[in-house]
């Protein structure tokens, strides 16, 4: 029923105020609203209200909003434009505006000449244009507004809760004019219901995707998933659960959740419940029955949660058959472990979680040099190499948080007479049926003589079989570090290449065996010229590379360069023979902050020894002099 309002009630008044006079006798807001218009706008208004309290929809009551602007200032179009993800505004309703309006404004982009809508967004605060063709703020849309013969255009922008511009209200009228006070004030009423609108869609949009994501992991999760309330009846299962219990949905929710439980079971649901009421979550371990009578142990996982207002409980299942039947078979073979021990061929040991030995085989006691009762003293941290017990640890803790199941690596333990064995260890932990850690198991074999292989074949691939000087490799790998280090810190570096005078003479006249011993002397010579961090490396015949990995002036590479000359010019006595040669050097600078690379200093390196040698041996050059 519509209520009556007598002129003198203060929404009535409010409405009629403030628009100026005409008297061209044109619809304008120069005229007083009569009692019946302002009760129609009020009605109109808490009707829009009322629409935003029940529920309607978005669309329909921005529109209506639009509509209570246009019926408030007549001869107007009300427009809400909205920002696209490109900061573009673009018109979300108009529902009186012709669509060539709304085409034309799509895209608009804001700024201080988009006209009202876009000066709106652009200020961030309200826009009032009362002459459009007069405006400067509608330089970039004079064509649409004389075409459409648009007088003034009043625009607010709209905010979200974050107090962020999304988009304007806006009503466009077709003559020159400015809001009273209280069109003002309407308009302001109408963007707050407007970003109501949005904030609501926001909210529900936010809550229909909570609940789809939470219907997906619920629905489609791998582990059976069950939804019980206060009183310990299932309100809700997944599909994994009834499948894997072998009922319906139909036939599982309503009933007590005890129902499905084995017998053993049954009287400790209840207690289990009320602990999670208490702590807000828990885990235990359970049975399941299923409809065919077969148990199934499970692990589950619980916590408390609102749902519609009322305490529910969210329990997660987890199928524990595999880990029981290892713990059965773990426990079966814990009793053989102290028989498949004394006789391993590799060492084998139990070990508590402390790291003390607790059972230790014959062999690992052979490993260690230990005595069985000694062993069994000790902890592993105390006869651990002490660079290696960082890396155990940390494996140690990882097995005991369960992070993994298992680790082997290499490590050195001290043998009782000092020395270091290396030895390859294979470590697990054995759990009781609540996951308690019991000991650790571990697998220890001797494998000194891989390690002793390993280095030799690495020695092989990165050595010179005559000097045991780096080669060729090794040398390309530590110059690139090298270079590297050098250009972090800005320091300078040398490569020197150097190639031996009169060394095929040696090998003509005197043989290959004095040319190799000759080269074995070289080597140590070279090698008592440099400092520790520097490399000397054999490349193959007589030639050999220097590099100075840190030099403060050019001189430095000089002053070694003249050391070398001096220390090879002094006659090498072989056997019977007493030798001279002589050495050409090539240096080539990486100067800080330079950019060469290590090929690109080698060539360099190699071009000024080729200098010397063409200028009649023996001597240094540096690069570029």
């Amino acid at each position: 029923m519509r209520q009556k309002y007598r002129k003198t009630d203060m929404g009535v008044r409010q409405m009629a105020l403030g628009n100026e006079t005409r008297t061209d006798g044109s619809p304008d807001p120069g005229r007083l609203l009569s009692q019946e218009d302002a009760e129609e706008l009020i009605l109109f208004q808490n009707s829009i209200l009322e629409a935003v309290a029940f529920g309607g929809g978005e669309r329909e009551i921005i529109d209506r909003v639009c509509r209570l602007g246009e019926a408030m200032v007549p001869g107007s179009i009300a427009t809400v434009m909205l920002l696209d993800d490109t900061n573009r505004l673009n018109v979300h309703a108009a529902p009186s505006a012709p669509p060539e309006i709304a085409a034309r404004l799509n895209g608009l982009c804001p700024g201080p000449e988009s006209g009202s809508c876009g000066n709106a967004v652009y200020c961030k605060e309200p826009v009032f244009v009362a002459d459009i063709p007069a405006d400067p703020r509608w330089n970039g849309l004079k064509s649409l507004a004389e075409e459409f013969s648009l007088g003034s255009c009043w625009s607010l922008p709209i905010f979200s809760r974050e107090r962020k511009v999304v988009g304007t209200f806006a009503l466009t009228g077709f003559e020159n004019r400015m809001p009273t006070s209280f069109q003002r004030r309407l308009m302001e009423i109408a963007a707050s219901i407007i970003t109501i609108m949005f904030e609501r869609r926001k909210q529900t949009d936010a809550l229909r995707q909570s609940e789809e994501r939470f219907r997906l992991l619920f629905e489609e999760a791998s582990d059976p998933k069950m939804l019980i309330s206060e009183e310990g009846r299932i309100l809700d299962v997944n599909r994994k659960t009834h499948e894997r219990l072998g009922y319906t949905w139909e036939e599982m929710v309503g009933r007590p959740v005890s129902d499905f439980v084995s017998p053993d079971n049954v009287d400790k649901v209840a207690g289990r419940l009320k602990r999670v009421s208490l702590d807000g979550h828990a885990t235990y371990e359970s049975a399941q029955m299923h409809r065919n009578g077969t148990v199934m142990p499970v692990e589950i996982s619980t916590i408390a949660i609102e749902l519609d207002g009322k305490r529910t409980f969210y329990s997660i299942l987890r199928d524990i058959t595999h880990r029981k039947e290892m713990e059965n078979a773990l426990r079966e073979s814990e009793a053989h472990l102290r028989g498949i021990l004394e006789n391993a061929p590799i060492g084998l040991a139990t070990v508590s979680p402390e790291g003390r030995f607790t059972k230790v085989n014959q062999s690992l006691c052979e490993i260690l040099g230990y005595e069985t009762g000694e062993l069994e003293k000790l902890t592993f941290q105390e006869i651990t190499h002490p660079d290696d017990l960082p890396s155990n640890l940390d494996n140690y803790r990882r097995l005991l948080a369960g992070e993994i199941s298992s680790y082997t690596m290499e490590k050195r333990y001290i043998k009782k007479d000092g020395n270091a064995v290396w030895s390859q260890i294979t470590t697990s932990l054995l759990r009781d049926a609540i996951g308690k850690p019991l000991h650790f198991i571990a697998q220890i074999e001797d494998i000194s003589e891989r390690i002793r292989t390993r280095e030799q074949l690495h020695h092989l691939a990165y050595y010179d079989t005559l000097t045991d000087l780096p080669n060729r490799r090794f040398l390309l790998e530590k110059l690139d570090w090298a270079l590297i280090q050098a250009r972090r810190h800005g320091r300078s570096l040398a490569v020197m290449f150097l190639d031996l005078d009169r060394f095929k003479q040696v090998n003509d006249d005197l043989g290959h065996d004095v040319g190799d011993e000759l080269l074995k002397e070289v080597a140590a010579r070279l090698s008592a010229c440099v400092r520790k961090g520097d490399i000397v490396s054999r490349q193959g015949g007589d030639e050999f590379i220097i590099v100075l990995t840190e030099i403060s002036h050019p001189e430095d590479a000089v002053l070694v360069a003249e050391k070398i000359i001096e220390s090879v010019d002094a006659p090498i006595e072989i056997g019977p023979h007493r030798i001279a040669i002589g050495i050409s050097i090539g240096i080539a600078l990486h100067p800080a902050g330079g950019d060469d690379d290590m090929r690109n200093l080698m060539k360099k390196a190699d071009r000024a020894m080729y200098a010397v040698k063409d200028t009649g041996r023996t001597g240094y050059r540096l690069f570029g002099e």
